[in-house]
């Protein structure tokens, strides 16, 4: 079962990413890269760019996002001129929006349109789906965005002059940093290792199933994911001891309980700060540390703990796991994520007007509309590459005004009903939909990634955003444009 691996894959990559960023690895590993080298501003942006690349194939690349920013934050603090903090913000900006969004096409992992992607063919059970796997995915993407990385690392520097980065302090010995570094890293490339070989196991070998429908690879990864859960949020880390993992376990718990509450109260927050609205006192915030300091301390005595707390961010709580569920469900984009279900939704409603509810699919005017032009540009004799050619670029420049999930769920459902006699199958444009709705680098409004890169650093130049990430859009959407069609002729 493909779908159980993916998966797996999925949940395992996010905890990993997770746990390397509440270590700071990846600002190790920058501050290894700025002190071995000249320092100067071109070669850096280099070193981001590969880094948020890099560990885009294998995590979230938001993820990797919101860990590169505080990094990137210490570099500009020294720097007084305003004329050079606002350009290399700029340019830091660019760096890890290129990286992120570039990695996240080349990995099944990287970037939540391809979760979307694989969730839609899995669902819909659409013939073709047991190819797309964490290895086939990695095996074809890294080679073929590798080439695209290198060209936005030319529409980067394309006309900027270098600039002498001061290297950032040690926060601690850098012997033990360099020891934790390589513990971590050793830890990261393990995951990786097995996630990948046992994927090319699957892919290859195709082993039948042994017991309850599962093959042997699927019931390793079932296992694999206990293994990693016990790990990330029972397991303490540091000093074992069963009442720190009865914590780690009360702090599970009671997270997950408080969870819809915790929605609620941080979207009012967010809204409140984002629109400059004056809300009524936040009573719910007050109930759920209420809640969670009673709930808390009265479990803390019962197990014989002695420490108190006074409400759900206090310090004093705990903090023994490898990833910590407070932090975890604190971190979400509450309002990005209830912004974009809005949206979402009111797309779908305008799909499904006079649509047939006697039957499963959306088939409404402007649904049937669509199809027909999509099924008419597909069969289009000797224009596949031009058809594609549009395909691809539409999604990528639709995706700088309308969020990728938006234009994603759309083309999907056309591509998942059209009757196509050419012969190439519907999840192959539905790939290069997914691919391009990622390739966006102009608009910080395309994508997760590139919001939280913009709204992450100050003075940063929208004139130059939109004029380097244009001219990357126009050459990105080519040349995905020719390796899809490639990829029809080779199939």
């Amino acid at each position: 079962m493909t779908w159980l691996q993916n998966i797996v894959v999925f949940i395992v990559g996010f905890l990993v990413a997770r746990i390397l960023i509440d270590r700071e690895i990846h600002m190790i590993f920058a501050r290894k890269v700025l002190k071995n080298g000249s320092g100067a501003s071109g070669d850096f942006l280099g070193s981001i760019l590969y880094l948020a690349y890099g560990l885009s194939l294998f995590f979230p690349n938001t993820i990797v996002v919101l860990g590169l920013i505080p990094m990137l934050k210490s570099l500009l603090e020294p720097i007084d001129d305003p004329k050079i903090r606002s350009r290399l913000a700029t340019l830091f900006v660019l760096a890890i929006i290129y990286g992120s969004n570039i990695g996240g096409m080349g990995s099944m992992t990287g970037a939540s349109s391809n979760v979307l992607f694989v969730g839609f063919i899995e669902i819909n059970n659409m013939i073709g789906k047991e190819k797309i796997t964490f290895f086939s995915w990695l095996l074809a993407g890294v080679p073929l965005t590798f080439i695209l990385l290198l060209i936005s690392r030319f529409i980067l520097s394309f006309k900027e002059s270098d600039i002498q980065i001061p290297v950032p302090a040690h926060n601690g010995a850098p012997e033990e940093e360099h020891r934790t570094f390589v513990k971590y890293a050793a830890f990261f490339i393990g995951n990786i290792v097995i996630m990948f070989g046992m994927t090319a196991v699957q892919f290859f070998v195709k082993p039948k199933p042994l017991a309850g429908g599962l093959n042997i690879v699927d019931w390793f990864f079932v296992v694999y994911l206990g293994g990693f859960l016990f790990i990330s949020f029972f397991l303490p880390k540091g000093r074992f001891t069963f009442k720190r993992m009865l914590h780690n376990l009360m702090d599970l718990l009671l997270m997950i309980v408080l969870f819809p509450f915790i929605f609620i109260s941080e979207l009012w927050d967010e809204t409140s700060a984002r629109f400059g609205i004056i809300l009524r006192q936040n009573l719910l915030r007050e109930f759920i540390d209420r809640f969670y300091s009673k709930s808390w301390n009265t479990l803390s005595k019962l197990s014989g703990g002695r420490r108190r707390i006074k409400g759900i961010k206090d310090q004093n709580c705990s903090e023994h796991a490898f990833v910590s569920p407070r932090k975890l469900i604190f971190d979400l984009p509450f309002f990005g994520l209830t912004f974009m279900t809005i949206v979402v939704t009111l797309i779908i409603l305008l799909l499904k007007i006079g649509d047939n509810p006697a039957t499963p699919a959306i088939d409404g005017y402007l649904a049937t509309w669509l199809q027909g032009l999509a099924q008419l540009l597909i069969e289009s004799p000797g224009q596949q590459y031009i058809t594609i050619l549009i395909l691809v670029t539409a999604t990528v420049f639709l995706t700088e005004i309308m969020n990728n999930t938006t234009v994603m769920l759309i083309t999907f459902s056309l591509f998942a009903t059209i009757q196509n006699s050419s012969g190439i199958s519907p999840i192959i444009f539905m790939l290069a939909v997914t691919v391009a709705s990622t390739a966006t680098f102009m608009s910080p409004l395309a994508s997760p990634v590139n919001a939280v890169a913009f709204a992450g650093l100050k003075d940063v130049s929208l004139k130059k955003m939109l004029a380097k990430g244009f001219f990357l859009n126009i050459l990105a959407a080519l040349y995905l444009a020719a390796v899809v069609y490639l990829g029809i002729l080779c199939f």
